[in-house]
């Protein structure tokens, strides 16, 4: 999969993950006609199967499953660092460290009120920075990615199969090379 393919699929991911609004309800089509040039059946499958889910909701069912599910849950909080840290001091400094990584990639982030590790916005980040600086954010949180997909399956919502896409968007992406190190042995 092309890069510009893995970071077309991550905004679309990006934007499945945000509150459903009317534009999103009235969006599904074009949604599902940029889903299908990502190029990968498997991803395609996965963004298909939450449109098909989603699309014939009205959108306050929408918004209500939504907030049941991202808003209530410990276990599926889009805000990743969350589960980890809770409200303590030391998600802070985590939360600063997300943002440097923004503003190193000269990513502004729009006053919203979001925190940097809301997964959506992280997304979006990778989804328009340099390809290694917002893959190697996503990598960084795959653990946490991962732990939300296993709620959301046990929970059968929609939502398992945007961050099964995500999931797999990842498992495609290179990992960087790093020189070997001489080892001598004295």
């Amino acid at each position: 999969m092309k890069n510009e393919n893995i970071q077309e699929g991550l905004m679309l991911a990006s934007i499945f993950l945000q509150y459903p609004d009317e534009m999103f309800a009235n969006s599904m089509e074009e949604l599902q006609t940029e889903a299908n040039k990502l190029g990968d059946e498997s991803i395609i499958t996965s963004f298909h199967n939450f449109i098909d889910q989603t699309s014939n909701t009205s959108l306050e069912e929408l918004c209500q499953n939504y907030v049941y599910t991202f808003d209530f849950g410990r276990g599926t909080n889009l805000y990743v660092t969350y589960a980890e840290h809770g409200e303590q001091r030391g998600r802070g400094a985590v939360l600063a460290n997300i943002k440097k990584k923004y503003e190193a990639a000269g990513f502004e982030m729009k006053n919203n009120g979001e925190l940097p590790d809301y997964l959506p916005l992280m997304l979006e980040f990778a989804s328009v920075s340099s390809f290694e600086a917002g893959t190697d954010l996503l990598k960084e949180y795959e653990s946490q990615i991962i732990a939300i997909h296993k709620q959301l399956l046990e929970m059968n919502s929609p939502y398992q199969f945007v961050l099964q896409a995500i999931l797999t968007i990842l498992e495609m992406v290179p990992v960087p090379e790093t020189p070997k190190e001489a080892h001598s042995h004295g």
